[in-house]
């Protein structure tokens, strides 16, 4: 500094002074860091999220289905935007009350976008339902289903059989197709029932993500991921007919991949077993290009997209609502263009692992995991095993209904149960 006249101080800077470099320095710092956050942006913008990427890395040795545009199924004629297939939207609720207000926000939304239009149920333990019954919500009368559990709160396998047992014996007549998901995410119920149309409800259908790639060797089961999954009708009955064995009821543990009554978070694995033993595979659910339709989060970047097919059928760990009504807006509200003449049909035959033989079995595992061996076998009703008389165990609001059959026969048990009764050891369907 410099003492000038007048006792005032001014700065005076010298020629190669740092002060002359400063500002052109920053400059060039700036324009840097600018120039690699956007190269980082460009770069993540075609990157899959961190640990997303086996969502769909899973299927990259899966060849893709052939679609035959042709499969338009007599029944799905009449289907159109004005009468489409019913579906029942299943949500299991593992705590209640519910505590996070996201979850309680999410429910709402639930609620909102499907109670008027679909039937919705929420299972929630028998136990905790008794000590509050609205739960902080409103609206919830009449879509909230108490399921008798044994096990502590948060048991996901006991309330997700219970449920669609409970479902089975009560509701079976009041959808055609039951789609099971997470609080949060989203079922696409516009695109879902274009998609679903193609196909006959009364045969056994099990729609989702496919899983179990990994383990197949060791297990051979294939099961779709529990955040969102759906049953045709035929389906959840002879699902209720599976739990309703000796062989499932009364029995406790096993292994992820074992068809019985356990506490645990391995929904999927043992619904995709229980299913499998009754001979109800994954169907083939990606489009003709591999895309896949049911995806497991929500898509937020460019790779992404490219690899979903258009029409999803689901959305999974949703972060908000905010996602939720994001989804809902451009899905729901505003679909680009009707579903029932865009969507690309269904194949109709179920996802197979590349080392399956031609019905679906693991050749190195035996008969020990071979499709529809549940119904071969001695714990299966009689006329699923393929011998004179024939119960239906299926429990109705009336009570248990039975009835018998000969070979070839179609029974029916009230308005609910359909069995063909076939010879012995084949697999029977309902």
């Amino acid at each position: 500094m410099v003492r000038t006249t007048g006792g005032r101080y001014h700065h005076r800077r010298s020629r190669g002074s740092s002060g002359e470099l400063f500002y052109p320095t920053m400059m060039i710092v700036g324009v840097s860091v600018l120039g690699v956050a956007l190269l980082w942006f460009f770069i993540m913008l075609d990157a899959d999220p961190p640990g997303g990427g086996g969502a769909f890395n899973d299927m990259d040795n899966i060849p893709p289905p052939r679609i035959d545009t042709r499969m338009i199924r007599a029944h799905s004629g009449a289907r159109s935007v004005d009468n489409p297939p019913t579906i029942m939207l299943v949500i299991p609720l593992l705590k209640w009350p519910i505590r996070k207000p996201r979850d309680k926000q999410l429910v709402s939304e639930v609620l909102r976008v499907f109670g008027p239009k679909n039937e919705v149920k929420f299972l929630v333990s028998e136990k905790d339902y008794e000590r509050d019954r609205q739960g902080g919500l409103e609206n919830i009368e009449g879509h909230v289903v108490p399921i008798d559990t044994r096990y502590a709160d948060g048991n996901e396998w006991e309330l997700t059989w219970r449920g669609l047992k409970r479902i089975a014996e009560v509701d079976l007549l009041k959808a055609e197709w039951f789609a099971v998901a997470d609080i949060n995410s989203m079922v696409v119920t516009t695109n879902l029932a274009a998609y679903v149309s193609y196909l006959d409800p009364s045969k056994p259908y099990y729609l989702g993500h496919v899983r179990g790639l990994d383990e197949w060797n060791a297990y051979g089961v294939l099961y779709n991921s529990p955040s969102a999954y759906v049953l045709s009708q035929g389906a959840l009955r002879l699902l209720a007919i599976r739990m309703s064995a000796s062989n499932f009821k009364g029995v406790f543990g096993g292994g992820a991949y074992s068809c019985v009554d356990a506490a645990g978070p391995q929904a999927g694995k043992r619904l995709g077993t229980c299913l499998r033993e009754v001979g109800v595979e994954p169907l083939e659910t990606r489009d003709s290009q591999g895309r896949q339709r049911f995806l497991l989060y929500r898509p937020s970047n460019r790779n992404e997209y490219k690899k979903c097919a258009p029409y999803p059928l689901s959305f999974a760990n949703l972060a908000d609502v905010q996602q939720y009504q994001t989804l809902e807006y451009y899905t729901l509200k505003q679909p680009y263009k009707d579903a029932f003449k865009g969507v690309e049909p269904p194949n109709g035959q179920p996802f197979r692992h590349t080392n399956a033989d031609a019905n679906g079995n693991n050749p190195s595992l035996g008969a020990s995991r071979e499709v529809g061996s549940w119904l071969r076998s001695d714990e299966a009703p009689a006329c699923l095993s393929g011998s004179g008389s024939c119960d239906c165990a299926i429990r109705l609001p009336s009570g248990f209904e039975g009835g018998t059959c000969r070979e070839g026969e179609t029974v029916r048990h009230g308005a609910t149960c359909e069995v063909r009764c076939k010879g012995k050891d084949s697999t029977a369907t309902a």
